[in-house]
């Protein structure tokens, strides 16, 4: 007969809590997730470079461009403002995209990028403004729009005060170790030509969009051949 009393003596056997068992840890996610954040990190650290460059060449530019030609005058007046505006409007169309573009090309992981068409629509719609120009111009006053009074030293001048610029932008972009030194040595020309018109801007006077459109993107067009032709140079690591 048992004793009551033993079943006091004996210890409590108390169950063990369940435990979820945890999901392993899936090793693609893990280095795909470590990955886009260096991405991250890259693409900060690029821009940061290169809008560095820019910087740091913009001001060497600014004051070549306050030295030998100044500000035009009246600059608050509307007759010279919508001018400044428009030139304004068209670098900055083709030279923020671009900016964008050799952002990509800094970088030795990202394929290449057309670059052509970033020119594409701002030219058209510059050059639709152009053709209404000279549709209600006179003959007389056709030449004027297309060549105005600087047409000779329009273009060498935005090439010249491009310089700065450009050589930041190529410092900004070796130090990404980019792959497509030929490309991305255009499109850092091309940014600074951008950013050398806007600034030249300030200076130049004339007002017509015909003008604009041929001699401004021409200097900027000489800008963008002087990167290709020194970033396989320049921009080898």
């Amino acid at each position: 007969m048992t004793d009551p009393s033993s079943k006091h003596d004996q210890p409590e056997r108390r169950t063990a809590p369940l435990v979820k068992a945890q999901k392993p840890m899936n090793t693609t996610d893990l280095i795909n997730s470590l990955a886009a954040d260096s991405r991250q990190m890259v693409q900060h650290k690029t821009r940061k470079d290169l809008a560095s460059g820019i910087v740091i060449g913009g001001i060497v530019t600014v004051g070549a461009l306050l030295a030998v030609f100044g500000v035009q005058p009246g600059l608050g007046q509307i007759d010279h403002l919508l001018p400044l505006l428009m030139k304004l409007a068209f670098v900055a169309a083709i030279g923020v995209p671009a900016f964008v573009v050799a952002d990509q090309l800094a970088r030795p992981d990202r394929g290449k990028q057309r670059i052509a068409r970033l020119v594409a629509v701002p030219m058209v719609l510059l050059g639709i403004l152009a053709i209404a120009q000279i549709a209600l111009a006179s003959s007389t006053s056709l030449p004027e729009l297309v060549f105005g009074g600087s047409w000779r030293q329009c273009p060498a001048r935005i090439a010249v005060l491009s310089l700065p610029i450009l050589a930041g932008l190529l410092w900004a972009v070796r130090r990404q170790a980019p792959v497509h030194l030929r490309r991305a040595g255009m499109t850092a020309g091309l940014v600074a030509g951008t950013a050398a018109a806007a600034i030249y801007a300030l200076a130049c006077t004339e007002v017509s969009a015909t003008f604009v459109l041929i001699w401004y993107s021409c200097g900027i067009a000489v800008t963008t051949m002087i990167g290709a032709l020194i970033g396989p140079r320049a921009l080898r690591w």
